[in-house]
């Protein structure tokens, strides 16, 4: 690598091969410091070109280069990335960022999914260790991703790194949910929180959604209609408005704030009325989780049971899945729909009984003739 001053000019130019081939050009900046830094960031990037470019014809590529490219491709393709940066970046440094996607194995796969099995929620051993559906959503399905668009679209061969739809069937997947019992000790102990834990059991709403402005309710069309989180942007969600949500929206609508939930904050002019906020109502619901003496709880775990619950009223699991937001069935289905051993009794001992109805009705036809 060079880097030099002709003469006359006020910039600094620099020169330099990567893969036989040379590079060369002015700088434009007058510190050599400066310039020798520009002239190793520039023969890295066309490294990186040319690694991608031989990519393209077949050839390996390196971990770093192939989170970067999906990436890019993801973003032109949606307008967005599908995942954060920080996942990415974790599974770039813990997998090696010149680790070739070939080396990739089995192996390798159980290796990362165990380092991050290992960590604590929010790195803090407090909060206990990372749940299965962060593992899936931080570690297995960008690696699905990136394993899916290097043999369909980059056309690279990987022959050892398996599906990683082979680990989604782990038992990862929470089905935590709030008995009757616990919510009739929980609810007291929720003080300013308290309706808007029941709103959540009733519409099933997520906790940000649930955070609901006075703007997006409309009594006199039974409706609350309200952007919900879904799979690439957002979508617009309506409410019905039942008897006992009408109750919940109408003690707490009639506040100074723009939003329908607020608590009491004390102030040097008296108590005021603070909408909720997302991390506040976080940190209050697992405090009143402790209080009830209510253990393995967390906000989410309410929107679970307002499925649960409905689906057990009504059997209905389209309209569950509507209720919840849902893309698909087989979202509601996985997630948020377990059957108990209770459940499978009560289905039995139904199916009994309409069979025997069916014998009894089939017998009393041959008497008749």
């Amino acid at each position: 690598m060079t880097v030099w001053k002709p003469k006359g000019s006020p910039f600094y130019y620099c020169s330099f091969v990567v893969k036989k081939q040379r590079f060369s050009g002015p700088t434009k900046l007058a510190n050599e410091r400066d310039a020798r830094a520009f002239e190793k960031r520039w023969k890295a990037a066309e490294k990186r070109k040319l690694d991608l470019h031989g990519a393209l014809h077949g050839r390996d590529m390196t971990m770093l280069d192939a989170v970067d490219r999906l990436t890019k491709e993801k973003v032109q393709q949606n307008g967005r990335a599908p995942y954060r940066d920080r996942d990415l970046d974790w599974l770039v440094e813990h997998i090696g960022p010149e680790t070739k996607l070939s080396e990739i194995d089995a192996g390798t796969i159980a290796a990362v999914i165990e380092k991050r099995r290992q960590m604590c929620r929010w790195d803090d051993p407090k909060y206990g260790a990372v749940r299965g559906g962060t593992i899936t959503q931080s570690v297995l399905r960008p690696l699905s991703a990136l394993r899916n668009r290097a043999i369909d679209v980059w056309k690279i061969p990987l022959p050892d790194m398996p599906k990683l739809s082979m680990y989604f069937g782990e038992p990862y997947a929470r089905t935590r949910e709030l008995s009757i019992r616990e919510e009739l000790a929980l609810l007291p102990e929720c003080r300013d929180y308290r309706d808007l834990v029941e709103f959540i059991l009733r519409s099933g709403l997520r906790r940000e959604s649930a955070l609901i402005r006075k703007s997006e309710v409309f009594l006199e069309e039974g409706r609350i209609k309200v952007w919900v989180k879904a799979k690439r942007n957002k979508k617009l969600l309506e409410i019905p408005i039942t008897p006992a949500i009408d109750r919940i929206i109408r003690a707490n609508i009639d506040n100074p704030t723009d939003f329908v939930f607020t608590y009491r904050k004390r102030t040097k002019n008296g108590v005021v009325a603070m909408p909720i906020t997302s991390s506040g109502f976080f940190g209050a619901f697992k405090a009143a989780a402790a209080r009830a003496g209510i253990a393995d709880l967390v906000v989410h775990d309410l929107r679970r049971t307002a499925g649960a619950r409905m689906y057990r009223a009504t059997g209905n699991i389209a309209a569950v899945s509507k209720f919840l937001g849902h893309a698909s069935v087989v979202i509601t289905m996985k997630h948020y729909v377990h059957i108990l051993p209770d459940d499978v009794s009560i289905a039995m001992r139904a199916a009994e009984a309409a069979h025997g109805d069916l014998v009894a009705k089939a017998l009393a036809n041959e008497t008749l003739h």
